[in-house]
């Protein structure tokens, strides 16, 4: 039984490009015709992603630590979803070190638009709408971070709402997934990013 519990151990190493919101929050955010957003809640959860539970799970588990999720969608489907921890969070997206929550930040993770709406900039109204949602705070003093692989164009959409790069973030994940998976790493924020991908 331990032997196969060690096969099972894993280590991954991954570092994405950090970014920092640093402009003018958006103006209100209007949605194409037959379009609408809303909160996740247990409701829509249930109602949109009802199909797969493993995807269900991971947000009812985000709201239960607190994340904040927006979810663009009509009445049928669900069209983009993407989330964010908020400074009172004690959630940490797994691609990140755990440390991260100590930063009393915002950072925005998980964001997905369904594939037959991709290529209409949700991805950008996505996160235009949860910068007004931290805009309507009491205090938004609180830095607002996101994240994302070198090679994904999704940095086209990150920087034309706003975020300027801030440096790389190395996370390195060690552990049987039944058992427990601890994350840890290095956050170097005078890392260049790359040229974006053509």
């Amino acid at each position: 039984m331990v032997d196969k519990i060690i096969r099972r151990l894993k280590k991954v190493v991954k570092t994405n490009l950090v970014y920092v919101y640093d402009s003018e929050f958006p103006s209100d955010v209007s949605l194409p015709d037959g379009l609408t957003w809303d909160y996740a809640t247990p409701e829509l959860i249930e109602k949109y992603f009802n199909q797969d539970e493993k995807k269900a799970k991971k947000f009812r588990l985000f709201l239960k630590k607190e994340c904040i999720g927006v979810i663009i969608h009509n009445d049928d489907e669900w069209v983009n979803h993407g989330w964010m921890m908020t400074p009172n969070s004690t959630y940490v997206p797994l691609h990140l070190p755990r440390w991260v929550k100590k930063l009393e930040s915002y950072w925005f993770f998980h964001d997905h638009t369904k594939f037959e709406f991709r290529g209409n900039g949700f991805h950008k109204l996505s996160m235009k709408i949860r910068l007004n949602l931290i805009k309507q705070k009491s205090n938004i003093n609180y830095p607002i971070y996101t994240d994302t692989s070198p090679n994904k164009f999704s940095r086209f959409s990150i920087e034309s709402v706003g975020f300027e790069p801030a440096g790389k973030i190395t996370t390195i994940r060690l552990g049987h997934p039944k058992i427990k998976v601890v994350g840890f790493g290095r956050w170097d924020k005078k890392a260049s990013h790359p040229s974006l991908p053509k």
